[in-house]
This record gives C-alpha cells, sequence and structure tokens, in this order.
C-alpha cells in the first residue's frame, strides 16, 4: 500500500495505490540515560515480584501507588536551532528504566 509508481519501480507487488503512505516516515532516535541508587526501593523494584502484587491490590483498593501514574509524566518538543518552525527533537524522562538489550543487538548487527 502506498504510492503504486513508486513501488512498482521498486519491484513491490502493489496492493493499493494510496499516495502519501510511509511519505512522512522518520526515525526515532534515543538517547538512554540510566542512573543507579542505594537505600531506596525504586519504581522498577516496585514493579517486580511480590512487589507487583502489593502495587496491583494497592491499586484496585485505593486507585494509587505505582499503576496509577504513566511513564511519561511530562514531555518537550524543542527545535535543535532557532530558525526552524517546527521541533525537531522530543524528551521524554522517565522515572522507570526499560531494557533496550534487543535495541542493542540491532544496531550491533
Amino acid at each position: 500500500m502506498g504510492n503504486a509508481e513508486f513501488l512498482r519501480n521498486l519491484g513491490i507487488e502493489v496492493i493499493h495505490d494510496l499516495k502519501g503512505v510511509g511519505e512522512g516516515f522518520q526515525d526515532h532516535y534515543a538517547i538512554r540515560v540510566a542512573n543507579r541508587v542505594k537505600g531506596l526501593q525504586t519504581l522498577n523494584e516496585r514493579g517486580r515480584g511480590i512487589s507487583l502484587i502489593w502495587e496491583i491490590l494497592k491499586w484496585f483498593a485505593t486507585g494509587k501507588g505505582l499503576l496509577a501514574f504513566s511513564p511519561a509524566s511530562v514531555g518537550a518538543f524543542i527545535r535543535s536551532t532557532p530558525e526552524l518552525s517546527r521541533p525537531d527533537l522530543q524528551g521524554f524522562p522517565s522515572s522507570r528504566s526499560k531494557s533496550y538489550s534487543e535495541a542493542r543487538v540491532l544496531l550491533e548487527n
């Protein structure tokens, strides 16, 4: 599905001619910064094992706790240079971390 002429020139079978499909695609590169903490329980720890069961029960009982808020509670869209008419960078700080081991494998290959 997409611009039929463009797809046929690449040897791709066209299912449906629909101009504009895929033309605004951009990669989303991500930079991850993680910090280790000592002396307190992190959200990652509260989201695993017995702690997670407690968090689920707390959410059902009170609507509060770990499951009551989103992974990214704030976001920012920023222009890398003042000359741009629209932001070209975005940031979403998170109070949790995620394993990107699969992405790392893809990048290394």
